[in-house]
């Protein structure tokens, strides 16, 4: 059997469809940080609309994660889709009409951190019924492909757009996109799963028993530790590119999504490297070196003044934290026993989303408090002591055994 996540023909719908709200999801992104910035001009409410947008899936994530071990995937998948699609529409209607508000941005984004709550934990379990165990590192490469070069496109569409037509275009056009998954998530057939979960178990002893298998699991646990710097650090600078574009490159909307762009091509390179590579070890090593990496790009990252030089530097950021990151979220797939799957990813989306709200605000505050530049700096020198401490547990942790998959 090929080793490629494409042969199977669910995850090939799986993937169109998902690079098609992608492209959507960086658009609203976008759309959001520009309109913060705009109600605004503050660094701190940038980072607390992208917090309203993020923490709810760290909350919301473990909860939803253990009814993913027993929930209909695919049926509740589709549920919280519809709800983010009526989300966008409501954005695009307030932007529209002149009625955006600080306050209604940032309820409607804290909406749809919720409802992405829901659905992230979904959408990561449904891959083990989509592919056997040895396409799941290709499922996955190729899912963070697709993200990422969406990543690139979607700013800059989204760019372009508020530029020429408003942000209440662009708020539009991501409510569209999110058709593209409703459509798949409607017609998808998935493996079945043979899952051993008694149905009369307790929310709150799922959630314990998850927890327990979670810390019994040093792999696991290092792998947490990986996406945990690349999401609270690295993840943090990105959803500050707004501010970074107006007061230290003196840029409007198309220099941030120019920015992002940037990023994102480095991240499609990292990407297409972890879709391709088969030795799960090397995968492992390369994850934490890049970890390692972090800080110090970071740290070159704030002490640059220059537009062009910046976009030189972002695609080095892109890359070292989408290996770190798809890195661990493969590893993390690929051991896990299929009866906990759904509570270990949430809890790997809990400490990828909640790393991503919780390091942005604070970036975001300490930016108001001594400069934004300085703030990048001192952020990058704190990831830099974190990631010495993962090169020092990287001897110590076991080497990735893969989990056997009931569709294999």
């Amino acid at each position: 059997m090929s080793t490629s996540a494409l042969a199977t023909p669910a995850y090939r719908r799986f993937l169109i469809g998902s690079t098609v709200t992608t492209h959507g999801l960086w658009i609203l992104r976008l759309a959001l940080a520009w309109q913060a910035w705009l109600l605004s001009e503050s660094e701190f409410f940038v980072a607390a609309v992208a917090f309203a947008s993020y923490f709810p899936v760290a909350v919301l994530g473990p909860v939803f994660g253990a009814f993913a071990d027993r929930w209909d995937r695919r049926r509740s998948a589709q549920v919280f889709n519809i709800l983010n699609i009526f989300n966008t529409a409501s954005l695009f209607l307030l932007a529209a009409m002149g009625w955006m508000t600080p306050t209604a941005l940032f309820t409607l984004a804290l909406c749809f951190g919720i409802c992405s709550g829901g659905y992230t934990p979904m959408r990561l379990a449904i891959l083990a019924n989509l592919v056997p165990s040895m396409q799941l590192a290709s499922a996955v490469g190729l899912g963070a492909v697709t993200f990422n070069i969406a990543r690139v496109i979607g700013p800059v569409l989204g760019g372009y757009v508020i530029k020429l037509f408003g942000v209440a275009t662009a708020f539009g056009i991501s409510s569209v996109t999110f058709l593209g998954m409703a459509w798949v998530l409607w017609g998808l057939k998935l493996q079945p799963v043979a899952r051993d979960l008694e149905r009369e178990i307790g929310l709150a002893r799922m959630l314990r028993d998850g927890l327990r298998y979670t810390f019994r699991h040093p792999a696991i646990l290092f792998y947490l530790l990986l996406v945990l710097i690349g999401a609270t650090f690295g993840r943090a600078v990105f959803e500050l590119m707004a501010p970074y574009a107006a007061q230290v490159f003196d840029r409007g909307s198309d220099g941030m999504s120019q920015l992002i762009s940037a990023f994102g091509v480095g991240a499609v390179a990292g990407g297409f490297w972890v879709a391709r590579i088969k030795d799960l070890e090397l995968l492992r090593r390369s994850a934490a070196v890049c970890a390692a990496l972090t800080g110090v790009l970071i740290i070159c990252f704030g002490m640059t003044g220059s537009f062009w030089i910046a976009m030189l530097q972002l695609p080095v950021l892109g890359c070292v934290l989408t290996i770190c990151g798809v890195g661990s979220q493969t590893l993390t797939q690929a051991v896990v026993d299929e009866n906990y799957r759904g509570r270990v990813m949430s809890l790997w989306s809990t400490v990828a989303f909640g790393g991503v709200a919780l390091g942005s605000t604070a970036l975001g505050g300490w930016a108001d408090s001594i400069g934004l530049t300085t703030a990048t700096v001192y952020w990058g020198l704190v990831a830099m002591g974190l990631g010495l401490i993962v090169i020092l547990l990287l001897a110590r942790t076991p080497k990735p055994k893969i989990a056997p998959s009931p569709t294999s």
